[in-house]
């Protein structure tokens, strides 16, 4: 029996070094396939979540906008002298828009609160720095609750679709968008 022993034990260190290099390729293809798997969840994490930022951006819009008529509208001098500064301070800006003393959209852009253009008895609301793919999203997103939508300078009715729409706002990150509520 102790000769059967020491012929397996002789037999073993061989194997063991024949099989070292197969042993490390075996961790490193292993751990190349988790790290391969985890890339895969994050970019899914990324392609779900890339939209939030548009439906982040809806709701702050219209909760904005409610909330603005709700406190603005019963007032004598109606939206006169409607800026960031009274929005904040009235504590009508959605917490996801709010970085500080300044109004922010989802991409960083500025939003800009204002009485529009000398109208007492209405108000602007502007997006700046809107990617495409969100600035077509946007400029018709629930359109028939503004009195006017437009899109880089360009007003948008209400008869016009998505290709009106999509046609006005321009590649990469610079659209403007301005709503007008009363």
């Amino acid at each position: 029996m102790d000769t059967v022993l020491k012929n397996i034990d002789a037999i073993r260190p061989d194997e063991r070094n024949d099989e070292a290099g197969y042993v490390l390729l075996e961790h490193m293809g292993g751990y190349t396939f988790y790290m391969i798997m985890i890339a895969a969840a994050a970019l899914l994490l990324v392609f779900l979540f890339g939209d939030s930022k548009l439906t982040q951006t809806q709701q702050a819009l219209a909760s904005l906008r409610m909330k603005t008529i709700a406190v603005f509208s019963a007032s004598v001098d109606g939206y006169a002298g409607l800026d960031n500064d009274i929005a904040i301070r009235a504590g009508i800006i959605p917490q996801t828009m709010r970085r500080g003393d300044v109004v922010r959209n989802a991409w960083g852009g500025d939003v800009e609160l204002a009485e529009a253009d000398g109208d007492a008895s209405s108000f602007t609301i502007t997006l700046s720095d809107v990617p495409e793919k969100d600035c077509i999203s946007l400029s018709v997103f629930q359109r028939e609750a503004w009195d006017a939508v437009s899109v880089n300078g360009n007003d948008i009715n209400l008869e016009d679709g998505v290709g009106t729409a999509g046609g006005y706002c321009e590649s990469g990150n610079g659209n403007v968008l301005m709503y007008t509520a009363r």
